[in-house]
């Protein structure tokens, strides 16, 4: 079982780009020398490890880079470099090339024509797919805002009619001729209540203020999220399942810390291919207060597990890499900290706050 924590600092920066930028000297027929440590891992990179094999056999000889280049990839790269013949000025391009491994990085070539040694021009390669990746989660971003403010109006639209008719079935279980149909009157307002407490969730949710530090119980926030959190859990053909002992109160904004539920709980619901339960649990000891989620998923990985937090880090298809990063920044608000227990068959995140005096 791996464990990681993170205190109540909880810093948080975004993971650099991951190719240095390359400084090289280029000639128009793709032979290069003069490069910098950079340009090695850029070459190696866009050649599947062609180029260290190359200076082990034959040393720092001039490498033809288009020599070692997929055909498609030869092609955007010569074209750049035909437009370089003949120029003095600085010639840019933005390359799309497609990696061994079957993957694509956006690059940006930029050559100087007329800074030469010995028909070599100088030539800059920034790896650009950090910022390509970046725009599209921007992007993804500003649809799930979106998302949520249509969420919110039509959260209470919704709530308003089912009101209504709550209000009649009320009225109807009133009539004394009517009476052998209580029960099912009594059932369909319950349900009728049940989804308007989950609409209330959202709209809450989605209403935006200052935080707000307030004396609280978690017991008493997980008990009102229950119905929410079941219905996410069946949605996902999955189980939440609650173990609360009896907790001292805590200073916390109650807004911010049924963000950290909902996030934790959805994390763990998706972690489970097939059916499972999320357990949620909640302990006191030594003036700590402890909330946990349990999941029965596959793990995390360990290259994943040291850098959990990271903003636009994620292993879902889909996701955004940001769900927990707001959780860490929510529990250093709080001045809590996050606790991590992983391993093949479980994963345990562990909220851990001070006791209100």
């Amino acid at each position: 079982m791996s464990t990681v924590q993170k205190n109540e600092e909880g810093s948080l920066s975004l993971e650099p780009a991951t190719w240095e930028t390359a400084i090289l000297f280029l000639d128009c027929e793709g032979y290069c020398k003069g490069l910098n440590n950079g340009s090695i891992i850029f070459l190696d990179k866009l050649t599947g490890g062609l180029y260290s094999k190359h200076l082990s056999e034959l040393g720092s000889q001039d490498f033809n880079i288009l020599k070692a280049l997929r055909p498609e990839n030869q092609a955007v790269l010569m074209e750049h470099l035909q437009k370089c013949q003949g120029e003095d000025n600085i010639v840019k391009s933005i390359l799309q090339f497609q990696s061994p491994q079957g993957g694509y990085r956006h690059l940006e070539v930029i050559s100087f024509p007329g800074c030469q040694k010995d028909n070599y021009f100088l030539s800059l390669v920034h790896d650009l797919n950090y910022l390509y990746s970046l725009n599209a989660m921007l992007v993804r971003l500003e649809e799930l805002n979106l998302v949520g403010k249509i969420a919110g109006s039509v959260a209470h639209e919704v709530r308003n009619p089912l009101t209504v008719v709550r209000g009649h079935l009320q009225l109807l279980t009133w009539d004394k001729a009517l009476a052998n149909v209580n029960e099912r009157l009594e059932t369909m307002i319950m349900e009728i209540d049940r989804a308007v407490e989950i609409l209330n969730e959202l709209l809450y949710m989605s209403r935006p203020r200052k935080p707000r530090m307030e004396r609280e119980n978690i017991n008493t926030i997980l008990n009102n999220l229950y119905q929410l959190l079941n219905a996410e859990a069946l949605v996902n053909l999955h189980e939440v399942v609650y173990e609360l002992e009896e907790v001292p109160d805590v200073m916390l904004d109650k807004k911010k810390f049924r963000q950290v539920v909902l996030n934790l709980v959805n994390n763990g619901l998706q972690a489970m291919e097939e059916h499972g339960k999320v357990i949620i649990r909640t302990y006191s000891k030594d003036g700590k207060v402890y909330f946990s989620v349990k999941d029965h998923g596959k793990g995390i990985p360990p290259e994943i597990l040291q850098k959990l937090g990271t903003p636009f880090l994620t292993t879902k298809t889909n996701g955004t890499g940001l769900g927990l990063a707001a959780c860490y920044n929510i529990i250093a608000e709080h001045k809590a900290k996050m606790e991590v227990e992983t391993g093949p068959e479980e994963t345990t995140f562990t909220v851990i706050f001070n006791a209100a005096d």
